[in-house]
């Protein structure tokens, strides 16, 4: 998706037909944290979790190491 590269761009055409096609208004960078967060909390005991700033601030870095390897030039 070359569409991808820009991670102010919003998520729309890029993922027509995908559960993500009513994502209007979010950027790529909060669809992939938002995501990613999903993830880490399905994986976390919440009633051991006091950490939800460490639990955000782990998904927006995993979006943006996500948005960093696809603004990579492909072989």
């Amino acid at each position: 998706y070359s569409r991808m590269r820009d991670d102010n761009d919003t998520i729309g055409g890029a993922m027509h037909g995908m559960k993500f096609d009513r994502c209007d208004g979010l950027t790529k960078r909060e669809l992939f944290a938002a995501i990613a967060l999903q993830g880490i909390l399905a994986a976390t005991d919440l009633n051991d979790s006091g950490h939800s700033e460490d639990h955000a601030d782990w998904a927006v870095r995993c979006a943006d190491a996500l948005l960093d390897e696809l603004s990579k030039d492909q072989p």
